[in-house]
């Protein structure tokens, strides 16, 4: 037998009352609040943000910000 392929209304109202049901409503909005539509290009973004950065370089930034302020 076919399963009955649910409208995207259908799918969304189901499979929120599921996840409100193992979840409950609180933890159920947060969990569908990580999952927005974005816009733009990232990848465009991030090869712009980055360009001329080596990986080196990243790490060393991402080390140096992790270091507490008073250790320069």
């Amino acid at each position: 037998m076919k399963p009955k392929l649910l409208t995207p209304i259908e799918l969304r109202q189901q499979g929120f009352a599921v996840l409100v049901e193992h979840v409950e409503i609180a933890n159920a909005l947060r969990f569908m609040r990580q999952f927005e539509v974005g816009q733009g290009d990232y990848t465009k973004e991030r090869d712009a943000l980055l360009e001329g950065e080596t990986v080196e370089q990243l790490a060393s930034k991402i080390r140096a910000s992790r270091r507490p302020k008073d250790e320069g």
